[in-house]
C-alpha cells in the first residue's frame, strides 16, 4: 500500500505525518486495528490485489477489505459514513488498518486512542 501523508517521521522529512488512532469500537477492537483515515485519492493498493476480498456486514454500507489467504482486516470504505456525517458532498475516506502495512513498527508511529464507543450507554433490547 501506499499512504500520504507518511507514516513514520523518517520519511516525513520535517514535513506533516498520520496520527494513527486506536479505537474502542468492536470492530476495531476485535480486530485489533490501528487506523489512518486518509481521503480515498491517497491511497493505493501496490500489490496482492487479487487477494483482497470484500465483507459487508449487517448494515451494508461500509465495506471491509480483507486479505483472503489469512483474513486479516486492511481496510474499510468510509465513503457512507462520510455522506451521512458532511453531507453529499464529503471527501471519500477509508480506515486503513497500519498494522498490516510491510515493515510496521508500533514504536515509530504517533497515535492517539478514541474511547468514546466505550463511553457511551449500553444499548438493551427488549423482546
Amino acid at each position: 500500500m501506499e499512504l500520504s501523508p507518511p507514516l513514520y517521521v523518517e520519511h516525513a522529512q520535517g514535513k506533516e505525518r498520520w496520527t494513527a488512532v486506536e479505537c474502542d469500537c468492536s470492530h476495531c477492537d476485535r480486530v485489533g486495528a490501528i487506523n489512518v483515515h486518509p481521503q480515498t485519492k491517497y491511497f493505493t493498493v501496490t500489490r496482492g490485489k487479487e487477494h483482497i476480498v470484500e465483507y459487508r456486514s449487517a448494515g451494508k454500507q461500509n465495506p471491509h477489505y480483507n486479505c483472503g489467504k489469512c483474513g486479516c482486516f486492511l481496510y474499510t470504505d468510509l465513503a457512507e459514513t462520510m455522506k451521512r456525517m458532511e453531507g453529499p458532498e464529503a471527501e471519500a475516506r477509508l480506515a486503513v488498518n497500519v498494522r498490516m502495512l510491510k515493515d510496521f513498527d508500533r514504536e515509530k508511529v504517533a497515535t492517539k486512542t478514541i474511547t468514546i464507543m466505550k463511553s457511551l450507554p449500553p444499548k438493551y433490547e427488549v423482546d
